[in-house]
């Protein structure tokens, strides 16, 4: 009936509304009623709306298309209401969110906020810390302001990865009306860098999806996320923006429905990703590394890696990027032995045998892609490193000049290649497997030729000089934290305390490992030197080694073919432990009754204990003992 009305009055038909034939004729009736009464005002108008409200049903997106006054109105309490589908029933008819969403509405919807809510506790504790809260006690009930969001986002997700809202007193809670009132709450770098986005309406969609995100509305956010720019980057910072939420989240439903929520938006995120690869694998590649000013500065990489984002990882187009880097400017086809000659000869860089990428490759592509600085998915723009490794458009080559790679470039040239070659994160890896295994090498000669009761000699101290720096390169790994994501629980970058980053570092075992290693060894070491303790300092080494050994397991997980297989065996091991468990129970139980029943009359603690623990393990194996199979018993 109601679309057949507008339909009607679009085309300027008379319509006959019925008052007393009941259904929306009555309540149609009575709204024309009321608005065409003499000395009617916005006060009446404000009750038939309520009445209209009370009338129609709930999620019936028909009454919108009968209201074609006070759009914005009706679209503030489509947010406060949660109903999505009236949302995009207003967006569509042409409502402009940069004109509806100034700071004051954004306030009065993060004010909608459940009372006991994990947010609005977080935005209490925000305004409580920025001083609102005797601002309030004098003036009334204050709403939570775009800098206490601001606070919160810093909170949870810390300074690289919160979206910058602005963080001092600079906010006008009156603002004007018309359109340059609030095109984007978001301030700082995003407002001046995202130019464009403002000028399209694009920033508003990124405040709603927040505020969407921490009110946990789902399909809120869905909408908001596929309205708004910076898909793939927004993606993965919802992702982790609810994993943080569900992390801290006390009510158990709640946390679970964060979760899921997580799950879709990283999913999206590696859908689309996946679309943008197949598309254009070079300008994928560069999507990953463009940051977003929306989200921090954060780049798609950092944002996956802090949401703890594996199945994004998992990508052909992110492992393809991650190879490449992990290559440096060498070609990914060099053999690992070529490598490893290289380190012990070092001439062998400037040979064949050592493949590096052709610049004049990377610079034909950069051309093609300069002007894609703001195009690829609404990712923003370039960052200032990417623009000064750029070719400007126009500017001719210097004849006679190639890259270290490819030919000759003047006096340069073996120095580039130098630079090159160490500094690529392969090499530096497989420097830091070969000097574990010299030390190895060094550490088992010592213990079995030069490991006398004499005065330590070279080979000894430099044993002991390379296991110092091995603990100092723990010490520089505790004190900065290791590693971790805020999806995990592990504080943001750059901002833990000391207990924290100790923390993270012992949640790591390899960590764990690494300090019984040298603790062991500095144990082993001062028994060796202190005179009659010799042996036990020997043996205490001699165990230590193993654990020194066992430490390679860790080395070569990041091996294509022996990683899988040793996170196998260590899950193995894990689940082996339990029926290991509950073998030792029965064992001890069995050895317990046996021991009663064979010598009743035995006192003797030392063997009893020896006999309940070590003949049950024997008679696993079939080896029973004589005297039991004669009855001979004390």
């Amino acid at each position: 009936m109601l679309t057949q009305i507008e339909n009607a009055t679009q085309a300027q038909l008379p319509c006959l509304l019925v008052a007393g034939s009941g259904g929306a004729a009555d309540c149609l009736a009575e709204t024309l009623e009321d608005t065409l009464a003499p000395g009617s005002g916005g006060a009446r108008q404000g009750e038939a709306r309520d009445r209209i409200r009370r009338f129609f049903p709930k999620g019936d997106p028909e009454v919108l298309q009968a209201q074609s006054f006070h759009l914005e109105a009706s679209l503030m309490d489509a947010l406060l209401n949660d109903r999505p589908e009236f949302v995009r029933l207003l967006i569509s008819h042409g409502l402009s969110l940069g004109r509806f969403l100034t700071p004051m509405r954004l306030a009065q919807l993060y004010g909608a906020a459940p009372p006991h809510s994990l947010i609005r506790n977080l935005l209490d504790q925000a305004s409580h810390s920025a001083g609102t809260k005797a601002l309030a006690q004098k003036g009334g009930a204050a709403e939570p302001r775009p800098p206490d969001v601001g606070h919160v986002l810093r909170m949870l997700l810390g300074k690289m990865c919160a979206p910058r809202y602005p963080s001092g007193g600079a906010w006008d809670p009156h603002p004007g009306q018309g359109f340059g009132e609030s095109m984007c709450l978001l301030s700082d770098k995003a407002t001046s860098l995202l130019s464009l986005d403002a000028d399209l309406g694009q920033a508003p969609w990124s405040d709603l999806l927040i505020w969407a995100l921490l009110l946990n509305r789902a399909q809120m956010a869905m909408y908001f996320w596929e309205m708004g720019s910076n898909a793939v980057s927004s993606a993965l910072g919802a992702c982790l923006l609810l994993r943080v939420m569900a992390r801290l989240e006390p009510d158990a439903e709640e946390a679970a429905r964060r979760k899921d929520l997580a799950i879709k938006f990283e999913g999206m995120g590696v859908d689309l990703f996946g679309e943008c690869y197949h598309s254009s694998e070079v300008r994928a590649a560069r999507l990953l590394l463009r940051r977003c000013p929306l989200w921090g500065d954060a780049t798609c990489l950092q944002l996956a890696m802090q949401a703890d984002a594996r199945a994004f990882f998992a990508q052909d187009g992110v492992q393809s990027l991650l190879t490449q880097k992990w290559w440096g400017d060498m070609a990914s086809t060099t053999p690992i032995w070529a490598l490893v000659l290289a380190f012990f000869c070092p001439p062998l860089i400037y040979t064949r045998l050592i493949t590096f990428r052709k610049s004049e490759e990377e610079h034909t592509r950069e051309e093609l892609e300069f002007d894609m600085d703001s195009a690829v998915n609404g990712e923003g723009p370039v960052g200032t490193a990417d623009r000064a490794e750029k070719t400007p458009l126009g500017v001719p080559r210097q004849p006679g000049r190639r890259d270290c790679c490819g030919g000759y470039c003047g006096g340069h040239w073996c120095l580039r290649r130098w630079f090159h070659f160490w500094g690529a994160p392969v090499t530096v890896f497989m420097g830091n497997v070969v000097s574990y295994l010299l030390f190895l090498l060094l550490f088992a000669r010592v213990l079995l030729v030069d490991f006398q009761p004499a005065p330590p000699g070279a080979l000894e101290l430099l044993l002991y000089f390379w296991a110092f720096t091995l603990l100092c390169e723990e010490l520089r790994q505790g004190l900065s934290g290791g590693g971790g994501s805020l999806a995990s629980g592990g504080p943001g970058p750059g901002h833990a305390s000391l207990s924290q980053r100790l923390r993270l570092y012992l949640a790591d075992s390899w960590n764990q490992c690494d300090l019984v290693a040298l603790t062991c060894f500095l144990l082993g070491v001062g028994c060796r030197l202190t005179p009659g303790l010799y042996h036990l300092g020997r043996t205490i080494l001699c165990i230590d080694f193993m654990v020194f050994t066992v430490r390679l397991l860790h080395i070569f997980t990041v091996n294509k073919q022996l990683g899988p297989k040793i996170v196998i065996v260590n899950k193995m091991m894990k689940d082996v432990f339990f029926f290991l468990f509950f073998l030792g129970v029965w064992l001890v139980a069995y050895g317990v009754a046996t021991e009663g029943l064979l010598r009743p009359r035995n006192s003797d603690l030392p063997s009893i204990l020896r006999r309940v623990f070590y003949r049950p393990y024997l008679q696993i194996f079939g080896q029973i003992p004589q005297e039991d199979m004669d009855g001979r018993w004390g």
